[in-house]
């Protein structure tokens, strides 16, 4: 595996271990300075890429009605590994 897709995945981790469970949620922006407080670099763009991306592979939910979307795990979701994961 290439450096970068590491750096993709350790990036990816972190982000879904930053999302909380509904009904709490969090906005693409707030995810964004949470990687960089992380230590990652990434764009808006590159988080939205990215959770377009994961939603399908996990549950994770947008809530899209207000101006901003703000994404949750679904309730339930049983999540409970993310926070010992790490790359």
């Amino acid at each position: 595996m290439q450096l970068e897709s590491y750096a993709t995945l350790d990036r990816q981790w972190t982000m879904l271990r930053l999302i909380p469970a509904e009904p709490q949620s969090i906005t693409v922006a707030a995810l964004v300075d949470g990687l960089r407080d992380a230590g990652h670099k990434a764009t808006r763009r590159t988080v939205a890429r990215d959770l377009h991306e994961l939603s399908p592979r996990f549950p994770i939910v947008v809530d899209d009605s207000g101006k901003t979307h703000r994404w949750s795990w679904k309730k339930k979701a049983g999540v409970d590994f993310l926070p010992r994961l790490n790359a």
